[in-house]
């Protein structure tokens, strides 16, 4: 059984921005999979691969998240949980898959940390690092260049969660995580 969480803030004023990168994966997760979420608990449950998975959009601030979450856990082990996430070190157009670590400087990551540990399956999707205030970067929308970009990415960690459930958690890192002598410009 998988618990598969994205991150992000509720409220059609959010809804488009970078910081709901995590909202818009399991979006689209549910959508490919004929789910939908139950909005007065943002809750969604079905099955793929023999597996059961059930998706949650906690419905506190992002920064709040590790709350929602808590109350998610009490049936899952760490490896259990995927945490779906953007990150600002990464670049646009690229995902990681991880397993534990620290927050990188994320407050929803830091606040699920807090209240179930750091040793759950992250896939951390790029969105770029501002130029200026991260605040502003992270609450605005992407540009019209950059949403072509990151469909394609939501795509793409569509397909990495079910291979993290279908076929585990090594087989998609070694598929989905760049080579460490990757650079920066190549994409997916």
């Amino acid at each position: 059984m998988f618990l598969v969480v994205g991150l992000g803030n509720t409220g059609s004023c959010y809804a488009e921005t970078r910081h709901n990168v995590g909202f818009m994966v399991v979006d689209e997760f549910c959508n490919r999979l004929n789910s939908s979420f139950s909005y007065r608990e943002d809750i969604s449950s079905f099955c793929t691969g023999g597996e059961k998975v059930i998706v949650i959009k906690p419905a506190t601030w992002i920064n709040l998240s590790g709350e929602a979450v808590k109350r998610a856990v009490s049936v899952f082990s760490p490896e259990e949980i995927i945490l779906v996430h953007d990150d600002i070190y990464i670049p646009l157009g690229r995902l990681k898959i991880k397993k534990g670590g620290g927050d990188g400087g994320h407050k929803g990551v830091r606040s699920v940390i807090q209240h179930i540990g750091k040793d759950f399956v992250r896939i951390k999707i790029g969105i770029g690092k501002p130029d200026g205030d991260i605040i502003s970067y992270v609450l605005g929308e992407f540009t019209r260049e950059e949403k072509t970009v990151i469909k394609r990415v939501i795509d793409v960690a569509v397909y990495a969660i079910l291979d993290i459930v279908e076929n585990g958690l090594s087989y998609a890192m070694n598929k989905y995580n760049p080579p460490l002598e990757a650079k920066e410009d190549e994409g997916v």
